[in-house]
């Protein structure tokens, strides 16, 4: 799985990520924040990157601010597992939409 995601996410991303964990296991949690943050904005369907933010936040003390970045990581992700899914289900769709007789208009 690390393989297929390193593939997805840009390095820089992943890069900002690792580098906030680090900085907030120091209790540098604004530094740690400032990079889970650039991460999120390099890759916006990283939903790891704002769970982080999330995270992070908390720890903060701003849980009201710490609940919208946990429901953004719950929709990147649920999107994330969802496309392999929906990928198969568009095609069929199309390919349904594209066919000849039923463009046919109906004079019934």
């Amino acid at each position: 799985m690390v393989g297929y995601i390193s593939n997805i996410i840009p390095l820089e991303a992943q890069y900002r990520l690792r580098r906030g964990r680090e900085l907030a296991a120091r209790g540098e949690e604004n530094g740690a924040l400032t990079c889970f943050k650039q991460a999120a904005m390099i890759a916006p369907c990283y939903s790891t990157a704002f769970r982080e933010i999330g995270n992070s936040l908390c720890r903060l003390g701003r849980q009201d601010d710490a609940a919208i970045y946990y429901k953004k990581a719950l929709q990147m992700s649920a999107l994330y597992h969802a496309a392999p899914f929906i990928k198969p289900y568009n095609k069929e769709l199309k390919l349904k939409n594209q066919n000849p007789a039923s463009n046919k208009p109906d004079y019934h």
